[in-house]
């Protein structure tokens, strides 16, 4: 090896990654406060440790931090502060990404703390992890967002820098959501819901440059990462929005393949003022990434008809089982106690009725009995009274006695039913 191949491979090994200059320059000792040092030294170590458990045991660690013997909630903005500025530090594609993610997580498992002011008092007791991750999160949003009016007072190479870094932290935001990390919070999505179409929905032409391609990259990590999530907790902006992607992403895709056309300046800029036109390469793979959104695009759109087709298959295999169910219920035997039931009851049907409906009965019966026979007598007299007088006085006697035996086994029936 050549002294010049030495001398580069040497300065190669030598580079310190953004992140890890951030945490040795906190954690020199020269802040005022010793709580920051302390926690970059704690964060330092988490990043640099291979070991499975390093989320949960930083976890503990932070929380077991007092600070002048107790925890306060600047200790905890500071924590998680420093973890979203790591978080934009680091490449989106780096899996110490995934360990930021694991040590919020962990964290947010913490138990209620009592948090005490600047005069000891305590402050508040609760699951203040949540309610300051939340804070941060989006208080970092704000401060990160990048726009072409920074070009007003940063050079063309820190605007570059702070492109790569708020794409870092778009990526670590869509990290955040499709773990569900941020279920909790109502405006988890509002991220993405402004920097998707602030990227893939402008109506004007393309310009081509690192001010279309630092939107581009992080509107497309968003889509790969949390698209998924993103489908669920915003379902309806996702169903609205999703073709307008899909056309322009192909248009982005043709344009990173075969040239942009050319862009015409809608307005010159004037002499002695500043173009806010950002220059340089993000040094991603815009191509890739574009394609990678349009595939997830796509396999999401299948993914949603298949999961409407298996629902429409359960809707209806539900519906015949009801159907089933419904012919087989039809005429079912009653049960064991159900049958036993209706024979006792038939079976005590009598002697369930009171005193009082018995006599009634009986003296209904009895009325009934004694009217249907004078009825009768009456009726048998008036005809032997019409009988012809052509009859002979014998036969006047024989009908006589007739009635008159009719007439006693009347009487004696009606007993018989009254001693019944």
């Amino acid at each position: 090896m050549s002294s010049t191949e030495e001398t580069t491979s040497s300065d190669a090994s030598s580079v310190v990654p953004p992140w890890l200059a951030f945490l040795t320059k906190l954690g020199s000792g020269h802040s005022a406060q010793k709580m920051v040092s302390d926690i970059a030294n704690i964060l330092k170590d988490f990043l640099l440790s291979d070991s499975d458990n390093a989320a949960p045991e930083t976890a503990k660690q932070i929380d077991n931090y007092t600070f002048y013997g107790s925890i306060t909630r600047s200790h905890l903005n500071f924590v998680f502060q420093t973890i979203y500025e790591l978080a934009a530090l680091i490449s989106y594609e780096d899996a110490k990404q995934e360990m930021l993610l694991r040590l919020i997580e962990e964290l947010l498992k913490m138990p209620k703390r009592v948090l005490t002011g600047v005069d000891g008092q305590m402050v508040e007791e609760g699951p203040i992890y949540y309610d300051v991750h939340m804070e941060i999160k989006h208080d970092m949003w704000n401060a990160r967002h990048v726009d072409e009016f920074e070009l007003e007072y940063k050079t063309q190479d820190e605007y570059t820098q702070g492109c790569i870094e708020w794409i870092n932290l778009s990526g670590f935001y869509a990290r955040c959501i499709a773990a569900g990390l941020d279920d909790h919070d109502d405006d988890a999505c509002k991220f993405p819901a402004c920097d998707i179409p602030e990227a893939l929905e402008p109506e004007y032409n393309y310009m081509p440059g690192i001010d279309t391609d630092f939107r581009v990259m992080m509107a497309t990590q968003y889509i790969v990462i949390a698209g998924e999530r993103a489908k669920k907790v915003m379902a309806r902006w996702w169903e609205e929005h999703a073709p307008i992607l899909e056309k322009k992403l192909e248009e982005l895709e043709d344009g990173y393949e075969n040239g942009f056309p050319d862009f015409v300046p809608v307005f010159e800029i004037p002499p002695g003022q500043k173009s806010l036109t950002g220059t340089g390469d993000l040094g991603m793979d815009l191509l890739g990434s574009v394609k990678a959104a349009r595939m997830k695009l796509r396999e999401l759109s299948d993914l949603g008809k298949e999961r409407l087709e298996k629902v429409d298959v359960l809707d209806n295999n539900e519906e015949v089982a009801q159907k089933q169910e419904s012919v087989e219920n039809v005429e079912v035997p009653d049960s064991i106690e159900e049958v036993a039931h209706r024979r006792e009851s038939v079976g005590m049907v009598d002697v369930s009725d009171s005193n009082e409906e018995v006599i009634q009965k009986k003296e209904s019966v009895e009325k009934i009995d004694v009217s249907n026979n004078n009825e009768e007598v009456a009726q048998k007299k008036e005809s032997v009274e019409k009988v012809d007088v052509s009859n002979s006085d014998e036969e006047v006697a024989q009908e006589k006695e007739s009635v008159e035996m009719v007439e006693s086994i009347s009487n004696e029936e009606a007993a018989h039913t009254k001693d019944e």
